[in-house]
């Protein structure tokens, strides 16, 4: 194939890489799939290739837990919490959900509160934050956070509904 061809006169471009491994996906080859991803990941990229390798990372992790290989997913996970800076709120946030979906909420959570710690006043984050914590049962701590999240923006109604919400939960069970 032509992209055959150009990951033989090139194999470490992480694009084409990434290219054979969505390929490979497609036919059903899994195992070549998941290489291809692996070597796209660590690959050489155009600039500093960041974006890249971190969208590639997202696009393994998906394709990972739709092959229903949570725990290989998991494992991307981790790596990928190692090396995502906590600035990228965005990308902390896609991908604390994917760690709550792979069932680790608890890791979801302290990558939510690292990045609230970089970007304290980032108000979706505190948003996806208290989720979280509310999900675990951490009520206290999601009023804290929908309490911190409401005053860097007192015109969002639904941050003081939830905060309502969770002090009248505290009111029945401060525990």
């Amino acid at each position: 194939s032509y992209l055959g061809e150009l990951l033989r006169r090139d194999p470490s471009s992480g694009p084409l890489n990434r290219g054979m491994a969505r390929l490979q996906a497609q036919q059903g080859r899994a195992r070549d799939a998941r290489l291809f991803y692996h070597r796209a990941v660590y690959g050489d990229w155009p600039d500093d290739g960041t974006k890249g390798r971190l969208e590639t990372r997202f696009e393994l992790i998906h394709y990972l837990m739709e092959q229903g290989d949570r725990e290989q997913a998991l494992a991307e996970l981790l790596r990928l919490k190692a090396e995502l800076p906590p600035a990228q709120t965005v990308a902390v946030r896609r991908a604390a959900d994917l760690l709550t979906r792979a069932g680790a909420a608890d890791v979801a959570t302290e990558v939510l509160q690292a990045a609230a710690a970089a970007t304290p006043r980032d108000v979706e984050l505190l948003s996806h934050l208290a989720d979280l914590q509310i999900l675990s049962g951490r009520n206290a701590e999601a009023g804290a956070t929908l309490r911190r999240a409401a005053g860097l923006a007192p015109a969002r109604q639904d941050l003081r509904d939830r905060l309502a919400i969770v002090a009248r939960v505290l009111a029945l069970d401060p525990t």
